[in-house]
């Protein structure tokens, strides 16, 4: 387990990546052998340590020997495994709080598209203020978008392909921080006679998401989301994007 930084307000992950920034210089890789190590060693995948996508997400970091890290707060939901390339960062509860403004502005951002397109339904997350279980997860999941640089998120989009459906606060989230995102909806796919596989990546112009056959690469450190029984074409898609950071 990673030793505990205690801060005021800042992320326990922003801690640990000042840490790691600190400790990998910045060396240009000149040969592929290197550039191959440079890539293991600098590559974070961010999980909940949940069942289905993050364990599917955490084995396929493992096979590379990329580093997977499970952010985890006190009273949280319990890892559900652990490999051999897992390291857990402890959130504080002060820079869990710290992540109430991001889900504030999701909330406002989502019932503002409702409103404006009549397409689902509006959020009230007062109802959430005395269930601080439920709460502190959407802070952890805050937290772990704050400090990717991309978001890929196993879910359903929306009617309008605006957001997702299920991991829709997240997937707001994500947005209104400017990430890049990435959405694998594959009966969406199947509809748009594409087989079932391919992403939808979010245009910041368009205000929308949109399909593509292109598969997305990591970046230094990715968040993922997503539920916790993964279908098979689900599967194929998490695994091409580890597939094709390994080519």
């Amino acid at each position: 387990q990673l030793e505990k930084v205690v801060l005021n307000t800042e992320s326990m992950l922003k801690s640990f990546f000042k840490k790691v920034d600190k400790k990998t210089p910045v060396v240009k890789p000149v040969t592929p052998k290197e550039k191959a190590k440079k890539s293991r060693e600098d590559t974070y995948i961010l999980t909940s340590g949940e069942e289905g996508t993050d364990r599917m997400v955490a084995e396929a970091a493992q096979k590379l020997g990329l580093t997977e890290i499970q952010a985890v707060f006190k009273g949280g939901p319990d890892s559900k495994y652990l490999t051999t390339v897992t390291e857990r960062v402890p959130l504080s509860q002060e820079s869990m709080t710290a992540s109430d403004k991001m889900i504030t502005q999701a909330e406002q951002s989502i019932n503002k598209r409702v409103e404006e397109t009549g397409i689902g339904k509006p959020i009230d997350m007062s109802v959430y203020k005395t269930n601080d279980f439920y709460r502190n997860i959407l802070r952890r999941d805050a937290q772990k978008i704050d400090i990717a640089e991309k978001v890929i998120i196993v879910d359903k989009l929306n009617e309008d392909m605006t957001g997702s459906i299920f991991k829709h606060m997240q997937t707001q989230m994500a947005i209104n921080a400017k990430k890049d995102i990435v959405v694998i909806d594959s009966p969406l796919h199947r509809e748009k006679g594409i087989g079932g596989l391919g992403y939808t990546v979010y245009d910041y112009k368009l205000k929308k998401f949109m399909l593509t056959p292109i598969v997305p690469e990591l970046s230094r450190r990715t968040a993922f989301f997503g539920h916790e029984v993964v279908t098979p074409s689900e599967g194929i898609q998490l695994q091409e994007i580890f597939l094709k950071h390994d080519s």
